[in-house]
């Protein structure tokens, strides 16, 4: 067991008022004498306030502590003055040395049942410590807000500002990387993220660019002229909100021409192997998402791997699928998806004239026709009557006279009058283009021509083509 003397003055008022270093060591030895201890150590700090922690003596003497040795103190005013947390974090470093704490001025001694009781005092002292200090710091950041300076580091802003010299907001070396994104206008998140990285640029924390990087710019509203300060924290309470100026780094109009839906930046899209991820539905309506069937680290190498469109339980909102009952079996062949697609394309755009092909390719109201239950009567009829000549229910004779009275009422109904369009461009090479695209290539028109395909029991359907209006 050592004893180990800790001493510290700060001013010569302090000798005044009996705090000297003579008169500290002398009171200390005393009371090593009274108790019996010998061999005491001196650590004296002499000129330092007490609110430092790079005390050289007192680091010295919790480098030198071992179990069982013994720290004394004049008053823990001495052993630091930076406030219950300060000090509770010494007396910590003792105890955890196995050492014992004793101060003479408040009768302090950390192995009895009051020493333990004034180190609870202390921590209890020192969480108060920690709110008001909270509750200081959260005021004079909300107040340094109200007055337009942002009370953070830059690195907590958005891409393309910085705090100034004076704590506000102004453009930082990256706001001409937020407009090169911007000016990229809907293009693809990845294919502007791969634009950044062969220009050699970083991005926001020193690393190759990355889609939700570029997404968080591009809707980020920079052209608002300020930043809401406290939205992240309190993202349900705007009227907590304080807006801080800030430099519009782009117009309205250039971030409104770059915000786009998701199927365009689709979280699945690979155009090189899915080109119609965010352009098919299931038959249910659910958008299919690509996926490689049988890939996987427990798939064998030999393993048959195929390209596939997947109804998936997370994005219909679902168990199964509506259509066939099933939950992710019901995938669609991504290959032979992809050819019917273009083929049915290019047959579109081929006969934009057609009245079948009009109203999808315009976006005007398919053609209605009055004569629709009449017609459909008739072929029911005709129907029937195929079946009782089968079944021998009726003479066959019999039979070809009412089926030509029945021709003659289906021929004798006037046919769906279709809007003859003269102002139709010639789409032929359009439709060429989409015949021999890649899959990268048919993944830009279709979102250029913003098609939209369904699936069904009859294979794939055009649903739309918007806003293709010719």
């Amino acid at each position: 067991m050592t004893p180990r003397i800790y001493l510290r003055v700060s001013t010569a008022d302090q000798a005044e008022k009996g705090f000297s270093l003579d008169a500290q060591r002398e009171k200390a030895l005393a009371w090593c004498r009274y108790e019996g201890l010998e061999g005491a150590r001196l650590y004296p700090d002499a000129g330092l306030s007490g609110k430092r922690d790079d005390r050289p003596a007192l680091t010295q003497l919790l480098r030198d502590l071992q179990a069982g040795d013994v720290v004394i103190v004049y008053a823990l005013s001495r052993l630091g003055r930076g406030g219950a947390i300060q000090l509770l974090s010494i007396i910590g470093q003792i105890r955890e040395a196995g050492a014992r704490l004793v101060s003479l001025t408040e009768h302090i001694d950390t192995e009895t049942s009051a020493g333990r009781l004034m180190l609870t005092i202390l921590a209890a002292l020192a969480e108060l410590e920690v709110e008001q200090t909270r509750e200081r710091t959260e005021a004079g950041r909300l107040e340094a807000a109200r007055q337009g300076i942002y009370p953070h580091a830059s690195d907590s802003l958005p891409t393309g500002w910085m705090r100034g010299e004076d704590g506000r907001l102004v453009e930082s070396p990256d706001a001409d990387v937020v407009r090169l994104i911007f000016s990229q206008g809907r293009a693809p998140y990845n294919a502007t993220a791969e634009l950044l990285n062969a220009q050699g640029l970083t991005g926001p924390r020193g690393g190759r660019w990355q889609v939700p990087q570029v997404r968080r710019i591009v809707q980020y509203p920079y052209w608002q002229g300020y930043m809401n300060y406290r939205q992240t924290v309190l993202p349900d309470q705007p009227a907590s909100w304080i807006r801080i100026p800030a430099p519009a780094l782009v117009t309205q109009d250039v971030w409104q021409a770059a915000q786009r839906d998701a199927r365009t930046n689709h979280a699945h899209k690979r155009p090189d192997k899915f080109p119609l991820t965010g352009h098919l539905l299931c038959a249910c309506g659910t958008p299919l998402q690509g996926r490689d069937q049988g890939a996987g680290p427990a798939v064998k190498p030999t393993h048959n791997r195929r390209r596939a469109y997947t109804c998936y339980p997370r994005v219909r909102g679902s168990d199964t699928c509506p259509s066939n009952g099933r939950s992710t079996r019901n995938w669609y062949t991504a290959e032979e998806i992809a050819d019917q697609a273009r083929a049915l394309l290019a047959t579109y755009l081929s006969g934009p004239s057609d009245p079948a092909h009009l109203h999808v390719l315009t976006g005007l109201p398919a053609a209605t026709d009055p004569h629709a239950e009449e017609r459909a009567d008739v072929e029911r009829r005709l129907t029937a009557l195929a079946r009782m000549q089968l079944d021998g229910a009726i003479d066959y004779a019999d039979y070809r006279t009412l089926r030509a009275e029945l021709m003659a009422q289906r021929e004798a109904i006037p046919p769906v009058s279709t809007p003859i369009r003269s102002d139709l461009p010639d789409l032929t090479n359009l439709a060429e283009a989409v015949c021999a695209s890649t899959n990268e290539a048919l993944a830009e028109l279709l979102d250029i021509l913003d098609v939209t395909f369904q699936i069904g029991d009859d294979g794939v359907a055009l649903r739309s083509v918007r806003p293709f209006a010719l």
